[in-house]
């Protein structure tokens, strides 16, 4: 999801925006169901910044279900652990979201934008 040049800058595939909300995330692991709930830290039309108390492994999926501010729409969606930071915070990139989610992420990240 980001890629540093030789210089040390960042490049993003999408621009990140702060965001505060609740994530319940279903993980699945060894025939094991696990519900659990964290924050989203930032969140950009790809994925987001996720803290949860868990041990993650990259590339672990997990499913997502989470209120973005101001809207009512509770959004459902498969996602990807990428990156781990310290220990509890997870560079997560959304999978195969539908046209209405991927608009309604679009729409919150584009009226983040303007604030």
């Amino acid at each position: 999801m980001s890629n540093v040049d030789s210089s040390g800058i960042e490049h993003r595939r999408f621009q990140r925006f702060d965001v505060d909300c609740r994530v319940k995330v279903i993980h699945k692991r060894f025939g094991n169901t696990a519900v659990l709930y964290g924050r989203a830290n930032n969140i950009s039309i790809g994925g987001m910044m996720l803290i949860a108390p868990v041990d993650f492994q990259g590339g672990e999926s997990v499913d997502l279900e989470f209120n973005l501010p101001h809207m009512s729409e509770v959004l459902r969606l498969r996602a990807i652990v990428r990156h781990r930071f310290g220990d509890y915070s997870y560079g997560i990139e959304f999978r195969d979201m539908t046209d209405q989610t991927r608009q309604t992420i679009t729409r919150m990240c584009e009226t983040l934008s303007v604030l």
